[in-house]
């Protein structure tokens, strides 16, 4: 329902905005230039690409996952996301603690693009459709394999000249799915995660990744 208000906004927005024609359509295509840059960046697996055309929000989610995939005995992992509590476990399983320790969440991200944690396929059928600009901020509605997306626009941000999107939003939306996983299958944020790890590498997740990296 609030996708929906946000998209009915979008839409008026359009109609009654008073920003002249030649600066929207600058804009319009500014933001339609770096969002096929980002969908190239994921395609081809660049890391460091991809990490340039997301928001620093965006980044900062990866990075407070790596501090606390370094050291979190004492973490409530029930009070933070499933997309946060999974993401940790996954640092804890595939990396050593050298190398959690020498990244940033600008690494992070670009490692997760690289190896898979980020799918190729993420944005690969979504194309921007209508896009609002209001001085360092824009928002788009969405094409879905040539449908219009009634439900879902994107949010850009202005950033040393680029416009970025805002990754950790999009993320976010996976929260109610993850939710309804739970539900069904009466685990914890934490039980989902490991079971979720143990689906997808084929092996069993040792106690001691609660405590921290197991390399």
């Amino acid at each position: 329902m609030i996708r929906k208000i946000l998209a009915a906004i979008f839409i008026l927005s359009i109609i009654w905005t008073g920003t002249s024609q030649s600066t929207a359509s600058k804009g319009t295509s500014d933001v339609k230039a770096s969002f096929a840059i980002l969908k190239n960046a994921l395609r081809d697996g660049d890391g460091n690409k991809a990490a340039a055309y997301v928001t620093p929000k965006t980044l900062d989610l990866y990075e407070r996952c790596r501090k606390l995939s370094l050291h979190s005995t004492d973490t409530d992992f029930e009070a933070i996301s499933q997309l946060e509590v999974l993401l940790i476990f996954q640092l804890r399983w595939l990396l050593d603690i050298k190398t959690l320790k020498s990244m940033d969440g600008a690494a992070v991200f670009s490692w997760g693009v690289e190896n898979g944690l980020v799918k190729k396929q993420t944005l690969a059928f979504i194309e921007i459709d209508n896009v609002q600009v209001e001085g360092n901020k824009a928002i788009s509605t969405l094409l879905n394999r040539g449908q219009s997306v009634t439900d879902l626009v994107f949010n850009f941000e202005l950033h040393d000249e680029i416009w970025k999107l805002d990754f950790e939003r999009i993320l976010r939306l996976s929260d109610n799915v993850f939710a309804e996983l739970r539900k069904k299958a009466g685990k914890t944020k934490i039980e989902l995660a490991i079971y979720l790890i143990e689906r997808t590498y084929k092996k069993k997740v040792p106690s001691q990744i609660l405590n921290g990296p197991l390399k």
